[in-house]
C-alpha cells in the first residue's frame, strides 16, 4: 500500500484500529483493570491493523522456501529490525538509566515535557516517513535524482523543523500551563531545551528514510549503536546537574548522531559535506530577524496566561508575515520553490470561499 501510495487506505484502517481500541480501553479501565487497559490498546492495535492489512491488501499466505530469497529478505529487513531496535533503546536509554542515577520521581518529571514533544515528533516522522519512502524506493537507482530530492528535502524539512522548535521553545509556559498545570511551570527550561532535540529528530529520521530506501539498512544499524552509545556517555556525564543536565545531553547527543549520519547519506549521493551544511545553515537564515524579535516578546511579556496567549499570537503573527510578505528573508529557494505554491494555495481556498458565498 505505501508503494502503491494508498495513504487514504492506511489511514482509514489506523483510524478505525484506533477508535475501536480505544472504545476497549475505556471499557477496561471502568471495569478497573488499571494498566491493563492501557495495555490492551497497544497490543489490540497491533492485532487489528495487521488483520485489516491483510485483508485489503488481499493476502494469501502458502508454504514455501528459496535460499536466495531469504538471502534477499533478510539482507534487508534483518539489519533493518535490528536497526528499529537500536533505535527504540537509543530514544528510551536516557529513561532506562535517569531512576538508577536520579530517581523516579525525577523521571516522572522528565517525562511530561519529553514524552509531550516525542509525541509530536513521531507523528510528524511517520507522516514524512510514510510519503517519502515509497517515493525514494522507486528512484532508488537513479543517483542525479535522488540527490536532487536529497538537497531539496534537507532544505524543506529543516526550514519547517526549525520552525516548529521555535514553536515549542518560545511557547513552552503556555504548553505547561494548558497541559500539564501551574504546578509544573518549573519544568519550563527542560522543555525548551529539549524542544530544540526536535530539530534533530526530523533531521535524524529523514536521513532514515534515505538509508532505508538505498537499502544500507546496515550502515543504519551501525549508525544506531553509534548513538545509543553516545547517549549512554551523555547520560552519565550530565546526570549530576539532574533532568535539565539530562535534556541538554540529549540535545548534544541528538545533533552529534544525527549530524553525521546526514553528512554520510550526502556522501553517498555525492554531495559535498560543506555544501550540505550550507543547505542546513541556509534553510535557517530567517531565524536572524526572527529569533531576536522572539527573545525580546518573550522578556518583555507577562508570565502569566494572557502573556503566554499574547505570545503565541505574536509567534503566529510574525510568522504569517515573514513567510507570505517577506519571502526572500526566508531563503531564495523558498522564494522560488515554495512560497508561490503557498500563495497560489490561499488564492484557491479564498475563491472557493467567495463561490460559495
Amino acid at each position: 500500500m505505501h508503494r502503491k501510495l494508498q495513504f487514504l487506505r492506511i489511514g482509514m484502517i489506523k483510524l478505525v484500529s484506533l477508535i475501536i481500541t480505544t472504545i476497549v480501553a475505556i471499557w477496561l479501565a471502568i471495569l478497573g483493570l488499571g494498566y491493563y487497559a492501557i495495555i490492551s490498546k497497544a497490543v489490540l492495535g497491533a492485532i487489528i491493523t495487521y488483520l485489516l492489512t491483510l485483508y485489503y491488501c488481499k493476502t494469501h499466505f502458502k508454504l514455501a522456501f528459496d535460499k536466495d530469497t531469504g538471502k534477499r529478505i533478510f539482507s534487508f529487513s534483518g539489519w533493518l529490525v535490528a536497526s528499529s531496535l537500536f533505535r527504540n533503546l537509543a530514544h528510551q536509554i536516557d529513561k532506562l538509566m535517569m531512576p538508577s542515577l536520579l530517581s523516579v520521581q525525577a523521571l516522572g518529571a522528565y517525562n511530561r515535557p519529553k514524552d509531550f514533544i516525542e509525541q509530536v515528533s513521531s507523528r510528524l516522522n511517520g507522516i514524512f516517513d510514510t510519503a517519502l519512502f515509497p517515493v525514494l524506493s522507486g528512484l532508488q537507482d537513479n543517483l542525479a535524482v535522488l540527490n536532487s530530492a536529497y538537497k531539496r528535502s534537507l532544505f524543506v524539512m529543516n526550514l519547517f523543523a526549525s520552525l516548529l522548535t521555535l514553536a515549542f521553545m518560545f511557547n513552552s509556559r503556555l504548553l505547561i500551563r494548558v497541559f500539564f498545570g501551574e504546578e509544573w511551570l518549573g519544568l519550563q527550561p527542560v522543555m525548551f531545551v529539549i524542544s530544540i532535540s526536535l530539530l534533530f529528530n526530523i533531521d535524524g529520521r529523514l536521513s532514515d528514510c534515505y538509508l532505508r530506501s538505498l537499502a544500507m539498512t546496515k550502515q543504519q544499524f551501525y549508525f544506531r549503536i553509534f548513538e545509543t552509545v553516545v547517549k549512554v556517555i551523555g547520560v552519565l556525564v550530565s546526570y549530576k546537574w539532574g533532568i535539565f543536565g539530562v535534556a541538554v545531553s540529549l540535545a548534544l547527543t541528538n545533533f552529534i548522531s544525527n549530524i553525521l549520519k546526514i553528512l554520510y547519506v550526502g556522501i553517498v549521493l555525492q554531495e559535498a559535506p560543506l555544501r550540505v551544511v550550507k543547505i542546513i545553515t541556509m534553510s535557517w537564515k530567517y531565524m536572524l530577524f526572527f529569533l531576536p524579535l522572539c527573545v525580546v516578546a518573550f522578556m518583555l511579556l507577562p508570565n502569566s496566561m494572557g502573556g503566554e496567549f499574547a505570545m503565541a499570537a505574536f509567534f503566529l503573527i510574525l510568522t504569517i508575515v515573514v513567510f507570505l510578505f517577506f519571502p526572500k528573508i526566508v531563503g531564495q529557494q523558498y522564494k522560488d520553490e515554495i512560497h508561490g505554491k503557498v500563495l497560489l494555495f490561499l488564492k484557491q481556498k479564498t475563491y472557493l470561499k467567495m463561490i460559495n458565498r
